[in-house]
């Protein structure tokens, strides 16, 4: 039983994605075909990803284990909607209208079930091995959307494609499962966990050193994640490679992520989840610093399938290290997913932001260098601060006693 609700919030997640990667793929080209200058384009698709950041800690903070399937129901509910008023919204107040609900309804429903996921995993259990199948379902859902989305606009229309995609959330709303039910002395440590877990004490979550490590390599990860995928077109184009080598690049490493990320886990057998972490992110930056160099396919696919390899690795430990964090007081783990979840957004938002006003600058090629060296040197430079304050914290503490 166990692992069939395992394995349905595995299914939900690749579902959200799916659905966000499909209409993600074909969003853009409707915008052109309606119209829309590439200016608006920009601003009308990054609401999505602005209100996904807005929704992570509200919801975050309102999930409660007894209410997860109801809550999943409503956002999940409210995300596919979306996706069928995307083609039927009138004018551009509407459809940013339509986006932001979007963005928001998938951001709490992702954060909800990853939260519900921490809540399903039993004591004892192979976190590792749970949390690299969480996580090459998430990118998976993404394949698979992103595949699908373009076939479908080109087979049937925009109004198909958009329908389809609605119908994945509204299946993995059917899917979600709920929270097993204890009885005895574990239902009894349950209760008062979640009671000490008010709402000042789950805010007071957020200055939590070991979430708020955690969320900062999230954020950098999907920093440099978006600094090389929103900016690789326009290089390769200026270096005379065409969009259809930026596609296969793009997914070979997709490809070589989701396939590692299931065994990811268990290199934690060999080394602890921060190293694996730390180290694996240090090769996502310098693949990305070296990027440039080069202009052969013959090399840049093989660095492409390290990327993707590494990446996965990162994501799979990153994971696993949020799951160890909470896994001995139920009350944190809403939260925990909130503040994880959001950071991973604010990635995405500020990878971009960071590669244009570096780019700006210096160009797009002395960017991709840069760029990745900048966000290296501010991750490890808040670690050393942290690894010091905390140092500071625990003397202070022992002096006392």
């Amino acid at each position: 039983m166990k692992i069939s609700r395992l394995h349905a919030t595995y299914a939900t997640v690749l579902l959200l994605n799916a659905g966000d990667g499909c209409v993600s793929t074909v969003f853009p080209a409707f915008l052109d075909e309606q119209g829309y200058a590439v200016s608006d384009i920009g601003f009308v698709v990054s609401v999505f990803a602005v209100l996904s950041f807005v929704s992570r800690m509200p919801s975050g903070l309102a999930y409660k284990p007894q209410h997860a399937r109801q809550m999943m129901y409503v956002s999940a509910g409210v995300f596919a909607a979306t996706l069928l008023l995307y083609s039927l919204a009138d004018g551009t107040v509407g459809l940013v209208v339509v986006r932001a609900i979007s963005g928001f309804s998938f951001g709490a429903a992702t954060t909800l079930n990853m939260a519900l996921l921490m809540d399903i995993l039993p004591q004892g259990s192979n976190r590792a091995r749970t949390m690299a199948f969480y996580s090459a379902a998430m990118s998976g859902g993404y394949a698979l959307g992103n595949s699908a989305g373009g076939w479908l606009a080109d087979t049937f229309g925009y109004h198909w494609a958009f329908g389809i995609a609605a119908t994945l959330p509204t299946l993995a709303a059917c899917l979600t499962p709920s929270v097993p039910k204890i009885t005895g002395l574990a239902k009894q440590q349950v209760a008062k966990a979640h009671d000490r877990a008010s709402f000042g004490a789950k805010l007071r979550e957020i200055r939590n050193a070991r979430i708020l490590t955690i969320a900062q390599l999230a954020f950098t990860l999907n920093a440099l994640h978006y600094v090389l995928t929103t900016y690789l077109p326009l290089y390769a184009l200026n270096v005379g490679l065409s969009l259809t080598s930026v596609g296969f690049l793009r997914a070979t490493h997709s490809i070589f992520g989701m396939v590692t990320r299931p065994f990811g886990g268990e290199a934690a057998r060999f080394a602890s989840s921060d190293r694996l972490a730390n180290g694996g992110l240090v090769l996502v930056a310098l693949i990305i610093v070296l990027t440039p160099s080069f202009t052969s396919m013959m090399i840049l696919v093989p660095m492409f399938m390290l990327l993707g390899t590494a990446r996965g690795i990162v994501m799979v430990n990153n994971t696993v290290s949020l799951a160890d964090g909470v896994s001995e007081d139920p009350g944190r783990r809403g939260v925990a997913s909130g503040i994880f979840n959001a950071a991973r957004d604010l990635g995405s938002v500020c990878g971009p932001i960071l590669g244009g006003v570096i780019a700006a600058h210096v160009g797009i090629e002395n960017m991709l260098r840069l760029g990745p060296t900048v966000l290296m040197a501010v991750y490890f430079a808040v670690l050393v601060a942290t690894a010091r304050a905390k140092r500071k914290t625990t003397a202070a503490s022992e002096q006392q006693v």
